[in-house]
């Protein structure tokens, strides 16, 4: 079973680019899966997520909570088509998002058998800004933690130390 950890996120947009600082500090910090930045997702995306079972995908989300690990339902209706449709036309294939990259996956390539889990980080500030909020930093032990959790009930390994050092220092922030 082929796993991937994927990060998302726009750097120059604030918060929007978490997924895009874990996926890097997570790169040479687990075994038993793959880990990619996809940064702001495009179509070129298609080619690498259909080569695995369970794709984690680690993103900025609009929640409620701090962090939230999700199993993304697959099954899209009428509404999905629409949106995904609109996202292609108005976002060119260079800035889609997840959903339309997941809609495109299961309708136009057959691709069905995929579980997808997403990790979910409440951002704070999206905007023209380079870097994380201080909001979102402090969640980070969240964050850790979660990813962690996570990771370990797919049996992928992960160098907590290592991982954590890595981000703090990507982030310029200070190790709590």
């Amino acid at each position: 079973m082929r796993v991937l950890v994927a990060g998302v996120g726009n750097r120059l947009m604030g918060d929007d680019g978490c997924g895009s600082y874990i996926a890097e500090a997570l790169e040479g910090a687990i075994k038993g899966a793959d880990v990619i930045d996809l940064g702001s997702v495009g179509m070129s995306a298609i080619e690498v997520l259909q080569n695995y079972d369970i794709i984690i995908i680690i993103d900025a989300y609009l929640s409620s909570e701090k962090v939230t690990v999700t199993e993304l339902n697959l099954d899209f209706n009428e509404d999905s088509a629409t949106s995904a449709t609109l996202d292609m036309l108005f976002s060119s294939s260079h800035g889609l998002g997840v959903d339309t990259l997941l809609y495109l996956l299961k309708y136009i390539y057959g691709f069905n058998s995929v579980k997808v889990i997403l990790i979910g980080c409440k951002p704070y500030e999206i905007e023209y800004k380079i870097g994380l909020s201080n909001k979102l930093i402090e969640n980070i032990p969240l964050i850790i933690n979660t990813i962690e959790k996570t990771l370990k009930a797919y049996n992928i390994e992960i160098n907590i130390d290592e991982f954590r050092r890595k981000l703090y220092n990507i982030l310029g922030a200070k190790i709590d």
